[in-house]
Formats: C-alpha cells, structure tokens, sequence
C-alpha cells in the first residue's frame, strides 16, 4: 500500500510538470522595426520580412538575405559551411516573406544580422505582406 502512494504521489507530481504551461511564443519583430532588432540585439528573436535581395560573396562565400532594397537594412546570412542545409538554393527564398529564428547580432556599420546555420532557422510564411506593428 505504502509503495501503491508513492507511485500515486510520484506519478501526480510528474503528471503536474507535464500539465505545465508551455513558453511563451517569441514575439515576432517586423524587419522595418529596426528599433526593436536593435534591443533585440545579443538575444534570440524572430524577424519577419520579405527577402528583397540575395547575393554571395565570390571569395568568402557568404549569402546575404536582404530585407531592405536598401543597405543598412535587417540581413540574415549564410556561410558556406551551412550551404549543405539548403539543396535548393536560396532563391527560393526571393521576394517571399519568411521568419527567420536566431541570435541578433551587429556587423560593421551597425547592421543588424542572424547567422542562418540551419535551415529550420528560416520559414516562408508567404507571398502576402509581412508582419506590421
């Protein structure tokens, strides 16, 4: 009997970890909000934008996923270590609105960027506009 109770005890204990509330959903940041990118800065976030320019650098072998038509903008970069994750490419990413999930950090001229390791990282949402505040 005395084992039967704290297996029920054990097993409610558990049952209550389980019922737990789950993490709260990372707000979403609009990639025109460079205000909350940069106090976003040094935590993880979700930026959401359409892809407006890709290019690769010829010699260093980086993708550059540009938010803005503009530079200065939000950007999200792929280093040639991760191409292997992306067997189609990156244009299918062009003129899409994505989510990208990952550690904002600064580069030079204090442009806001996520390093894309993997491709879990980046999710089309769709062709419809992005995200506004």
């Amino acid at each position: 009997m005395i084992r039967f109770l704290r297996v029920l005890v054990i097993g409610l204990a558990c049952g209550n970890l389980l019922a737990a509330e789950p993490a709260e959903a990372p707000k979403i940041i609009p990639s025109t909000d460079l205000e909350s990118i940069s106090l976003a800065i040094g935590s993880v976030a979700t930026i959401e934008g359409r892809i407006e320019r890709i290019g690769t650098t010829q010699k260093k072998g980086i993708t550059f996923l540009n938010f803005s038509k503009q530079r200065g903008g939000f950007v999200a970069i792929v280093f040639m270590s991760s191409y292997g994750q992306f067997p189609d490419g990156f244009d299918q990413f062009r003129n899409k609105v994505v989510r990208v999930t990952g550690k904002v950090e600064v580069y030079s001229e204090a442009v806001a960027q996520i390093v894309i390791k993997k491709a879990d990282q980046i999710v089309i949402v769709d062709d419809a506009a992005p995200a506004a505040n």
